[in-house]
């Protein structure tokens, strides 16, 4: 065997795309989108139709319908994988899972540090070219911002507000485990042992009015996003190539599994979104 293309496209689903949601924190809070296109597009509309109360007999009011598109063209993501030759030839279900995980362990982290936004890899100088733009390449006048420290409740009744504003639902706050761990230590009141934002036990997630709380390393200290998961979207290409090798790994017996996925992000609604920090 020398190379040989591994995946087939009706089993990325499975092995890689829905790992890779379920272990993503931007794809969990994010509408995610299969698609077979290489530049994937959707309307973005820029103002709402004219519509009156009339009388029965009187002339419906006319207008036109403004939109424009917004696009995206995903970006490659690639990494490659070194597995034993003997978990290579075993074809039971378990096996593709454990490759799937290994795969998704690498391309996880880069999928949310784009995401997210966070400074590029030093160790790869082009990655600021390569990535697709995140959620800080969206200039902060176009957000809903709330200039103050994520540090008590009353920044996040006012991202909920600007939220609702714009007739937006927020599903999502996503923050530094450092900033979750400071709004974890809030008491109910003084002298009470009561956490503000409840706690986890028996499976209840920590929520801040009602919205659930996820938290990623690859957010800024002191940032908080309010996501609206249907308007914040990932498009993720069908087309994953899942390629394997043995000549890298002849000196070890191993198999050389390269993965190339192809991932994009859209936010058409901008204002909808919410992002929580006190300005330098």
């Amino acid at each position: 065997m020398s190379t040989l293309n591994i995946l087939r496209g009706e089993e990325s689903g499975p092995l890689l795309i829905e790992p890779l949601s379920n272990a993503s924190v931007a794809m969990r809070v994010s509408q995610v989108i299969a698609t077979d296109q290489e530049r994937y597009r959707i309307p973005k509309i820029v103002s709402d139709p004219t519509t009156a109360w009339i009388g029965e007999s009187e002339d419906i009011p006319e207008s036109d319908l403004a939109a424009e598109n917004v696009s995206t063209t995903p970006a490659k993501v690639a990494g490659i994988v070194f597995i034993p030759n003997e978990l290579a030839e075993d074809t039971t279900p378990a096996a593709a899972e454990i490759i799937g995980r290994r795969l998704v362990q690498g391309v996880v982290p880069k999928v949310d540090a784009a995401f997210f936004g966070i400074a590029p890899d030093e160790e790869d100088p082009d990655y600021e070219a390569h990535r697709p733009a995140g959620l800080e390449s969206i200039n902060v006048a176009s957000l809903s911002h709330v200039d103050a420290a994520p540090t008590s409740i009353d920044p996040f009744i006012d991202g909920l507000a600007a939220a609702e504003a714009e007739g937006a639902e927020l599903t999502s706050w996503v923050m530094h485990p450092d900033t979750a761990k400071t709004l974890a230590k809030l008491k109910a009141g003084t002298g009470s042992n009561v956490p503000l934002l409840g706690t986890v036990e028996a499976g209840t997630r920590r929520v801040i009015q009602g919205v659930p709380i996820s938290t990623s390393p690859h957010v800024t200290p002191g940032t908080v996003w309010g996501i609206p998961e249907d308007r914040s979207i990932i498009v993720v290409r069908k087309d994953v190539e899942l390629m394997a090798s043995q000549h890298w790994g002849f000196k070890k017996d191993q198999l050389a599994v390269r993965v190339v996925a192809r991932i994009g992000f859209l936010f058409p609604a901008a204002r909808s979104l919410v992002k929580i920090s006190q300005a330098a």
